[in-house]
């Protein structure tokens, strides 16, 4: 009896849209209707982005119709450069734009795939509007001050002199950086992974000073301290601390040793994987 209450009571507490799901009618409607949203927004954002190349290139093929040919092809050749600067700025400020006015961003919680909930599915919307962006500008801007500030416009937590050299970065609205924070080349940061058919998400924060290495990758959930660092091609799994000014690295990432503040470490220190056998496994010292 008892299994049979306990049977009845997680059914219950299924996400309410798993009924639904079962229904294909319902899902293929669901999934229809974003498909739908996508193609719709993503065609409006880049034919926007893309109108005042166009304009300017009919304005040039207009007025200089009638000469030397020589003369239009360079004049084309040589716009094609800031035309395109042009256009992916307008990318990414008008995504942004449209990422907040349709409510599309990374919602927190475990929520259900196969239901294709509406969190499920503004995460979906949300994913190919980064992606997009990522694809047609992303490696164009990164590590530049315009690739920090599209973060911010996603919705991120972005503190001053923030440096971020990778453009492999998900779910933006649940990201903090604080101040002086670096992301080195390639790194990879997520906020959500896919287990047992759930769509798990959690925040990501890199606290005051923080550096996360090159080729680093960032589970849903971690926490660098202030000044924290985590070695290049490292593996923080999800939900791992980081302790303030501590060095973590390896894979999966784990302690190599504790800094006093304002001093640096060896790169033999951050590169060494795994640790030493006396080091590894060692608590580090919080007091």
């Amino acid at each position: 009896m008892t299994d049979q209450g306990e049977d009845a009571g997680a059914d219950a507490r299924l996400d309410p849209h798993d009924a639904a799901s079962t229904n294909r009618f319902v899902r293929g409607w669901r999934i229809a209707g974003t498909l739908v949203q996508i193609v719709v927004v993503e065609s409006l954002v880049i034919g926007i982005a893309a109108l005042p190349a166009v304009a300017f290139w009919n304005w040039i093929g207009g007025v200089l119709i009638w000469e030397p040919w020589i003369l239009r092809t360079m004049v084309l050749s040589v716009s094609l450069v800031p035309s395109y600067l042009l256009f992916a700025c307008a990318l990414m400020a008008l995504t942004a734009f449209f990422c907040r006015l349709l409510r599309w961003y990374t919602p927190l919680g475990e929520h259900s795939i196969r239901a294709l909930s509406p969190e499920v599915l503004r995460w979906v919307k949300y994913s190919v509007a980064g992606h997009v962006v990522r694809t047609l500008c992303g490696e164009l801007f990164r590590a530049t001050p315009v690739w920090s500030w599209f973060v911010r416009a996603m919705g991120a937590k972005v503190g001053r002199g923030v440096h971020i050299n990778t453009t492999a970065i998900y779910d933006f609205n649940l990201l903090t950086l604080e101040d002086r924070v670096v992301v080195g080349g390639r790194a990879q940061v997520s906020c959500h992974f896919v287990e047992g058919g759930l769509l798990k998400i959690s925040p990501v924060v890199f606290r005051e000073g923080a550096t996360i290495g090159t080729g680093s990758i960032v589970s849903p959930g971690v926490d660098v301290g202030e000044c924290g660092q985590l070695g290049a091609l490292s593996f923080a799994t999800k939900h791992t601390r980081v302790p303030a000014h501590t060095a973590f690295g390896g894979v999966p990432a784990r302690f190599l040793k504790r800094f006093e503040p304002g001093t640096r470490l060896a790169e033999e220190v951050l590169y060494r994987v795994p640790p030493d056998p006396d080091e590894r496994d060692r608590e580090p010292d919080r007091t």
